[in-house]
């Protein structure tokens, strides 16, 4: 067996992608998902009327990409134009994971502890 048949499968990361975008960028510009997601659904139930829990804006987000990468197949997208969606899909898996395990508390002290570190 050569190196080459014993190193494994190499691709271009999409979930190296969504982890740099979830805790850098959009991590920064929208809020922790919780709160990000918390105000998603208020404003999806003002204009709805539709009550949705946080983890459920998550999952409807979850089906809009999923709803696009299956257009993308039915339409026979190469697979670079549908790149985006799957960067994007994982991005919500992990943002799904923080929206469950969210805790305001540990929020709360990690901000306290970034005010006491810009104060010094």
């Amino acid at each position: 067996m050569s190196k080459k048949e014993t190193t494994g499968a190499v691709w271009d990361s999409v979930t190296a992608d969504a982890t740099r975008l979830v805790f850098t960028d959009r991590g920064t510009a929208y809020n922790h998902p919780a709160i990000n997601f918390g105000r998603t659904v208020d404003i999806f139930r003002a204009i709805t009327g539709v009550e949705l829990s946080a983890e459920e804006g998550v999952l409807f987000m979850f089906a809009v990409k999923l709803s696009r990468i299956a257009n993308g197949l039915d339409e026979g997208h190469p697979p670079e134009l549908m790149r985006d969606g799957c960067v994007d899909l994982a991005g919500y898996a992990e943002t799904f994971w923080g929206v469950l395990t969210f805790d305001p508390e540990t929020l709360i002290e990690e901000l306290d502890d970034e005010e006491t570190d810009d104060d010094e």
